[in-house]
């Protein structure tokens, strides 16, 4: 039978496009069209079958693949075609780091696998027919550690189900409007299946007899199993929003392949915040829990490696919803944000065509905190806020951030690279002690050996970061103006001093008060006039301090302060009484 139709056609060959109208020609449906330099060609689609070779020939977008045999990818090659049928009885195997990639349906009438870090990927919006399997591999994590999940395929798989030896109270979705910034409550893993393009937080296996595992000693990856149907085309996802703090939402991939980053961002554009946030903490490590990304780059947290470019099979992350109340959002995902080719196998890249000029700065501490904030310069980002800054989720009080319209931010996006900016850090704590901010790694201007300065106002402090870390001493509290940023040194600074003028010493009820307006103090001394040392306090780290309770019958003291910077100072004490 003939039709008339009118074709939009994407044409593979030539990377062209053609629109056929329909008009006096007739074509018949089962065909496709592409241009030529010999003018528009058709291409009848038929089948190739495999058993132990292709029938017609290695399949393309021209020909039907049949899996008729065992099929391994790794041993007999990738697939491209326009529709994939594996028979009764017979297996594909899609190996990890490698890609099937099919036009049109998949239909599975036998076993079809997609290993760990491998991806299938189709371009049409489709229906799919049979149950495949996607196996899918955690990090590495204790006992006690979580991670977001979201399902590739659609079915009656339920939670419990996929993570049978987890805890029962263990399994979690995330409440948007509960506190500040949302909440995870428990759900009922037994009854609830994954809905698509949702995120679920599950901790690991309860038990397990691996030796160290139960006692939180030893790690190990959870071998996740995802069976359905495979998820393909336009899905709708629906975010919550009661405005502000209350709006971030834990979806995820719904693909058993993986998706690009910037592609994601792009077609939500003005639906989501620009950033996109990973769970990736080990149970009571210091610091944020969330790995972010942007369309500039990603942080790190103290358990996971810096996000990429891509979103990988199986992963559920957070976005922040733009609009007060309910969105439903049609195609929150879309095959457009498939990748073909990814060359990452990272449980969490988009070509770069833009200079990129970035710094990644990391705040430690001996105790285990950790914190990493990203400043990076492109050509069409602004000091405003854009898709290349992301906002600090703020899940922790300890943080090294940047500002922009007086709000965190873990990363931002500064216009092309120019020596002479300057940027000012944020820097919050509850723990007083010692700190540390270094360069974790840069690239652009940075890489090839551009000097960072970070500027200390409290210490008067300048350190060329390239070439040293940077150590301080940290009340409780938020400093916004303590640290600057900067490429160029600065050539005089005006240094803290630790004078008669800046240190003031007194008694007052018994005890006694040395305050230092400048330097922190780091040791004290309490001498008699006959020189004998009557009390001491050491490793201070701090610009004031109390010594209670002085009993001493002489009425002159000596105090011999040390400043952080080794510098001292001896002031003479008269006492009328005590």
């Amino acid at each position: 039978m003939k039709t008339l139709l009118l074709l939009l056609l994407t044409i593979t060959t030539y990377s062209q496009e053609v629109i056929l109208s329909a008009g006096s020609d007739e074509y018949s449906i089962g065909q496709i069209f592409y241009i030529s330099p010999e003018g528009i060609q058709q291409i009848t689609i038929k089948p190739t079958v495999w058993v132990t070779s292709w029938s017609e020939g290695v399949p393309d977008y021209s020909l039907d693949a049949i899996i008729d045999g065992n099929y391994s990818t790794s041993v007999n090659g990738t697939i491209i075609a326009n529709s994939l049928t594996v028979n009764y009885d017979k297996s594909l195997i899609i190996n990890s780091g490698t890609n099937v990639t099919i036009q049109n349906e998949v239909i599975n009438n036998g076993t079809l696998i997609v290993e760990n870090n491998a991806n299938l990927i189709q371009v049409n919006d489709v229906l799919n027919t049979g149950e495949i399997t996607v196996n899918r591999n955690s990090n590495e994590l204790k006992r006690l550690d979580y991670t977001a999940w979201s399902s590739p395929v659609s079915g009656p798989q339920t939670l419990v189900n996929f993570s049978p030896l987890t805890s029962l109270n263990r399994f979690y979705e995330f409440n948007t409007t509960a506190g500040t910034n949302g909440l995870y409550q428990a759900i009922i893993p037994s009854t609830q299946n994954f809905i698509i393009g949702k995120g679920y937080l599950i901790r690991m296996p309860n038990a397990l007899p691996l030796i160290g595992y139960n006692d939180g000693l030893t790690t190990m990856t959870y071998n996740g199993i995802f069976n359905g149907i495979p998820n393909n085309g336009d899905i709708q996802v629906t975010l919550f929003s009661n405005g502000g703090q209350n709006s971030y939402n834990l979806v995820g991939n719904p693909y058993p392949s993986v998706i690009n980053v910037q592609d994601f961002l792009s077609v939500n554009r003005g639906l989501i915040g620009g950033t996109l946030y990973f769970w990736r903490k080990v149970n009571a490590a210091g610091g944020t829990a969330y790995a972010t990304r942007t369309n500039l780059g990603g942080t790190a947290t103290p358990s996971s490696e810096t996000p990429n470019e891509f979103i990988q099979i199986g992963q559920g992350f957070i976005v922040q919803s733009l609009n007060t109340g309910t969105t439903v959002i049609p195609n929150f995902f879309t095959n457009l944000m498939r990748v073909p080719n990814p060359n990452s196998t990272q449980f969490f890249k988009t070509k770069q065509v833009t200079q990129k000029d970035r710094i990644w700065l990391n705040l430690t501490s001996k105790t285990g905190v950790f914190s990493q904030t990203l400043i990076g310069y492109i050509s069409d980002a602004t000091l405003g806020v854009d898709s290349y800054d992301g906002k600090y989720i703020n899940d922790n009080p300890i943080a090294l951030t940047s500002s922009i319209n007086n709000e965190e931010y873990i990363i931002q996006g500064r216009p092309s690279f120019d020596a002479t900016d300057v940027v000012p850090l944020n820097f919050k704590t509850d723990i007083a002690g010692e700190y540390t901010i270094t360069i974790d790694h840069s690239d652009g201007v940075f890489a090839s050996g551009h000097d960072v300065y970070l500027v200390d106002s409290k210490t008067g402090i300048e350190t060329n970061l390239t070439i040293e870390n940077y150590n301080f001493i940290a009340d409780v509290g938020v400093d916004n103006t303590r640290f600057l940023l900067k490429y160029q040194k600065t050539l005089k600074v005006n240094k803290p001093e630790f004078n008669k003028n800046t240190i003031s010493v007194y008694i007052k009820n018994g005890n006694l008060y040395v305050n230092s307006t400048e330097i922190y103090i780091n040791n004290i001394q309490v001498y008699d006039i006959k020189g004998r040392l009557i009390v001491e306090r050491k490793n201070v780290k701090s610009n004031k301090t109390i010594l209670y309770n002085l009993k001493t019958m002489y009425q002159v003291l000596l105090v011999k302060i040390s400043g952080v910077n080794n510098e001292e100072l001896t002031k003479k004490i008269y006492i009328n009484s005590l």
